[in-house]
C-alpha cells in the first residue's frame, strides 16, 4: 500500500493525473478505509473537474467500516468533499466531528477556520468590487461571529513552536477584523513569517 501512494505521489508530481487517480483507485478497491489515499484522490478528483466520483468511494468506506458513524477520517473525508462542493454548513459539520481524533483534527480545524473566514471561497478583498444587496448590518454581524469562532479554533489549536501555518492562520484572522490596527498587526506578522 505504501508503494502504491508513492507510486501515485510520483504520478502527481509529475502531473500525471490520470495515472495518480488510477493508482489511488487501485488502493481504495484493495482498501476502502485508507482515508489518506481518500483525501489524495478528492484533491485529485477535484484537479480534474470529476468530484462527483468521490461519492462512490466515500460509500464504499462507509460499508466497509465497522465503526463509520465515529470513524473521524471518515468525517474529514466527507466534511473536504462537502467543502469542495461549496457546502460550508455540511462540511463544518463533519470537520467538527473529525476534530476529535488526534490524527484529523489538526487538519480539519485548519479547515474550518479556512471556512469561517472565507465562507464563500472568494478572492480575499474581493468584497470590494461588489455590490452590496444584503443588510449590511447582517452581514457584519455574521463576519464578527465568523472571525470570533475562528479564533476559538485558533486557541484551541496546540501547535509546535515556529508552526508557520498557525502563524498564518492567525494573521488572517486579524485581517478579517477589517480593523486597521489589527490588519497592520497583521502585515508585521506576514513580514515576519517571510523574513
Amino acid at each position: 500500500d505504501a508503494a502504491t501512494v508513492m507510486m501515485a505521489d510520483l504520478m502527481f508530481r509529475k502531473n500525471e493525473y490520470d495515472s495518480a487517480i488510477f493508482h489511488f483507485q487501485q488502493l481504495l478497491g484493495r482498501k476502502p478505509n485508507h482515508y489518506e489515499a481518500l483525501v489524495r484522490l478528492t484533491e485529485l478528483l477535484r484537479k480534474a473537474g470529476h468530484l462527483e466520483e468521490c461519492a462512490g468511494f466515500v460509500n464504499q468506506a462507509e460499508e466497509s467500516s465497522n465503526r463509520s458513524s465515529t470513524d473521524a477520517g471518515l468525517y474529514y473525508c466527507k466534511g473536504l468533499i462537502d467543502w469542495y462542493q461549496n457546502n460550508t454548513n455540511s462540511a463544518l459539520k463533519h470537520f467538527n466531528l473529525a476534530r476529535n481524533d488526534a490524527e484529523w483534527s489538526e487538519r480539519a480545524t485548519y479547515n474550518m477556520i479556512e471556512i469561517c473566514l472565507n465562507p464563500d471561497n472568494e478572492t480575499i478583498g474581493g468584497e470590494t468590487f461588489e455590490t452590496i444587496d444584503a443588510d449590511p448590518n447582517e452581514k457584519q454581524d455574521s463576519d464578527v461571529a465568523a472571525v470570533r469562532t475562528a479564533e476559538n479554533l485558533l486557541r484551541d489549536l496546540k501547535p509546535k513552536p515556529g508552526c508557520r501555518k498557525y502563524a498564518v492562520a492567525g494573521t488572517f484572522t486579524l485581517v478579517a477584523t477589517k480593523s486597521k490596527p489589527n490588519v497592520e498587526k497583521a502585515l508585521a506578522q506576514f513580514v515576519d513569517i517571510v523574513a
